[in-house]
């Protein structure tokens, strides 16, 4: 709950092992245990995902986006965004509005 409440923000390990009064390795382990994934893949998931949303439901530019779903880098971001969708952040959002005239 609290990463999806704080995706904009910082969300290294040392920052949630904190949270949870845990050493990081040992927060890393529950989390993967309990999640199937890592924090940090997770956090990307979830950021990725808030990212689809937003260029399906704004106008914000792909760096305002970028900079709203905690990313630091918009090249990294396209990356991530690329890897998980096999296509741009624009050609999502071109496409994705695209549907909605057919």
């Amino acid at each position: 709950r609290f990463i999806n409440e704080n995706l904009d923000k910082e969300l290294n390990i040392k920052v949630l092992a904190e949270k949870y009064f845990s050493h990081p390795t040992h927060f890393i382990r529950s989390f993967r245990d309990k999640t199937g994934t890592t924090p940090k893949q997770y956090v990307r998931q979830k950021r990725i995902e808030n990212a689809k949303l937003l260029l399906e439901k704004t106008d914000l530019t792909i760096w305002e986006i970028t900079q709203k779903i905690g990313f630091k880098d918009e090249t990294h971001f396209y990356r991530c965004f690329k890897e998980t969708y096999n296509m741009s952040p624009t050609t999502y959002r071109n496409y994705y509005k695209s549907q909605l005239i057919i």
